[in-house]
């Protein structure tokens, strides 16, 4: 079992943090003040590189959506035969993995998006569509899969209260894990944020992006802080807690 760090060593790795931070940030700034005109003219190709895939930065996407439906498929077949408890777990890991797939399918569709605006802008628009498409259709028959599986789950994927609905149909248990996953994304996001705007702030000092992007960066930190802080606070001090 690890000791319990001091105050005096959680000052100094907090001190000790933020030097490096600063140096960090001092040393890019330096490195990009050096560079001039010749990184901007890197970034500049940098882009022109990333959006001359065009309509081809699709194609990562569908394979996801290949890979969600083939374990969709797969954890199909699984259940007439869930009677046994390996075939049971069996069923409930492929279908998990189908979710897997197509949740991340659907946020890089719109990932693909915005890299291919080299390509016509229809074109675009109609691959965003299919995969989004392809992407809530295979959950759906994936959660109705689940759902045989878990005849107590609530919830459609074409319902917009279906993360509410679900998350009420889950019992003590499987809440917990839900909140422990949560914190583990609030933690990573939270480590993220700050060095993409330190980033951002130091291209946009030389005109390498716009402030617009700090903003926007910026603006989802502080949506994300204020719905943390707000509910915290109405959790632990609102009018309906227990004493």
């Amino acid at each position: 079992m690890k000791a319990e760090r001091t105050k005096k060593q959680i000052a100094i790795r907090f001190l000790l943090v933020i030097a490096g931070c600063a140096l960090l940030g001092a040393g890019a700034g330096l490195a990009l003040v050096k560079a001039g005109t010749s990184a901007m003219e890197w970034m500049a190709g940098f882009e022109h590189l990333l959006a001359g895939f065009g309509p081809w930065w699709y194609l990562p996407g569908a394979v996801l959506l290949v890979l969600s439906t083939g374990y969709y498929l797969a954890g199909k077949r699984q259940l007439p035969h869930t009677e046994e408890e390996e075939e049971f777990q069996t069923a409930d890991r492929l279908l998990d993995l189908s979710m897997v797939f197509s949740g991340i399918a659907s946020v890089y569709a719109f990932v693909a998006m915005s890299l291919s605006y080299f390509a016509p802008i229809g074109s675009s628009v109609l691959l965003l569509i299919v995969e989004l498409a392809w992407a809530v259709t295979i959950q759906s028959k994936t959660i109705n899969a689940i759902k045989v599986l878990y005849p107590e789950k609530r919830g459609s994927v074409w319902d917009t209260r279906f993360q509410k609905d679900w998350y009420g149909s889950c019992d003590e248990a499987e809440q917990q894990l839900i909140g422990q996953y949560c914190y583990q994304t609030f933690l990573v996001m939270n480590s993220l944020y700050p060095v993409a705007m330190v980033l951002l702030a130091l291209l946009a000092l030389f005109d390498m992006v716009t402030p617009f992007a700090c903003f926007l960066v910026g603006l989802l930190w502080l949506i994300q802080q204020t719905v943390y802080m707000v509910t915290a606070h109405k959790k632990e001090h609102g009018k309906a807690r227990q004493r």
